[in-house]
């Protein structure tokens, strides 16, 4: 839909479905398209080598990012969440997620003012570093499900 006055396309929630688009990843215009203080959701699926698009600090309204059967490749500092960029950020869920490490992108410091909800099931993640503990101190609920997690912080 496109509103009066606006730009781009406004949507509460979109699946950026990667198989279906051909790419292996969300290529960097993916979501240029999209009005930035309407989207409260975003699910990124089916993405065999993906790399979070440094455009996710854009979008400041941004209540949720899902990632779903996909192998994660990089999430970094140049596409980080922060309480600056993303004050309304409520939850990160990553199901059936291949990744070798918790990314860079989701342990910044300050935390994120108003997260409450981690959701990591089906992973590969066996360790989570000792910065979880400061970077997720608004952490209400934090789910591993379905992990070879073995190792945890302190």
């Amino acid at each position: 839909m496109h509103p009066w006055f606006a730009q781009n396309y406004s949507c509460a929630v979109i699946k950026y479905n990667c198989h279906a688009q051909g790419n292996t990843s969300a290529p960097s215009g993916a979501l240029d398209w999209l009005e930035r203080e309407a989207l409260r959701t975003i699910v990124f699926m089916h993405c065999s080598a993906f790399i979070m698009p440094e455009s996710i600090q854009e979008f400041s309204s941004l209540m949720g990012i899902e990632l779903w059967n996909t192998t994660l490749v990089q999430w970094g500092e140049e596409s980080a969440l922060s309480n600056d960029l993303h004050p309304m950020m409520l939850f990160i869920i990553m199901g059936y997620v291949n990744m070798t490490e918790v990314p860079a992108g989701i342990l910044r410091s300050p935390p994120l003012a108003r997260i409450t909800d981690l959701e990591f099931t089906h992973t590969n993640l066996t360790a989570l570093p000792d910065s979880v503990a400061e970077s997720w101190s608004n952490v209400e609920v934090l789910y591993i499900e379905h992990s070879q997690l073995d190792q945890f912080f302190e």
